[in-house]
């Protein structure tokens, strides 16, 4: 079923400590997700770090979006106060490897979780990539909108590499320069079905709210598949809907999230 959380409570938040935190990279660049390649980076590996977010007052929290990471093990703790000794939650969480985008990202659905701070606790681990630092992209946390009823079982996932092929005008050689990194386009069908009149009381008129929120929203969290975590997105809506409407059931084949993927 997919599952979107269309605001980020980590954006208003203030981010209070973090255990360390590179000079050019700091921790405050974990509330900007939709630009993972600016990241919260911290100076070692050799102890365990840990990012600590403040969000005023207890917060209602449905889903936590850790996007583009360089380790695989993390464990998200919120407490009512900033005192970690025994958080009154705690769950560990391992981060697999999106399969499309090729990035470690997770997303993770808490549950009862109604606190002031949460913290995103690393442990000592070796990196993904062998660097001498922990990155995280991007922080989200934030409440959670299930869709009326899923998407057609059929989808299309587009993976776009920004790519160039260099070649001299004779054909002779070709050199492939890469000029970025990865992303994914996802396109689904809707089949919603209609009441009459069409879009006033039926599932239509559900989505079409949800499509508005999405439309409305710069950017937000999709949890695209519920048994894998590695497979959710920081996205935003590329399509204006184009509904086939008539009869019991209504269609629409060109529903897109496009990945946000800043520098």
């Amino acid at each position: 079923m997919l599952r979107v959380s269309l605001s980020n409570r980590v954006t208003a938040a203030t981010i209070i400590s973090a255990s360390t935190e590179d000079t050019v990279y700091v921790a405050d660049n974990a509330a900007t997700p939709q630009l993972p390649f600016k990241p919260w980076k911290t100076t070692t590996i050799g102890s365990d770090q840990n990012l600590v977010v403040d969000f005023g007052s207890a917060a209602t929290i449905e889903a936590v979006g850790l996007i583009r990471t360089n380790f695989t093990s993390a464990t998200i703790q919120g407490n009512a106060t900033d005192a970690w000794g025994g958080p009154s939650y705690t769950q560990a969480i391992t981060i697999a490897r999106n399969p499309w985008n090729t990035r470690y990202q997770y997303g993770y659905r808490p549950v009862a979780f109604n606190y002031r701070f949460l913290r995103v606790l690393i442990p000592t681990q070796a990196t993904t990539d062998s660097a001498s630092a922990f990155i995280l992209g991007g922080l989200w946390a934030g409440t959670v909108t299930a869709a009326p009823r899923d998407f057609a079982e059929t989808y299309t996932i587009n993976r776009i590499e920004p790519r160039l092929d260099v070649r001299p005008g004779s054909r002779a050689w070709t050199q492939r320069l890469t000029i970025g990194e990865p992303r994914v386009s996802i396109r689904m069908k809707l089949d919603v079905l209609t009441g009459t009149p069409p879009a006033k009381t039926d599932l239509l008129a559900d989505w079409l709210g949800l499509q508005r929120q999405m439309n409305d929203a710069a950017y937000f969290l999709a949890l695209l598949e519920d048994n894998d975590p590695a497979q959710s997105y920081i996205v935003q809506s590329a399509v204006e809907p184009t509904w086939q409407v008539g009869g019991a059931v209504s269609t629409q084949s060109d529903f897109t999230f496009e990945e946000m993927l800043g520098p």
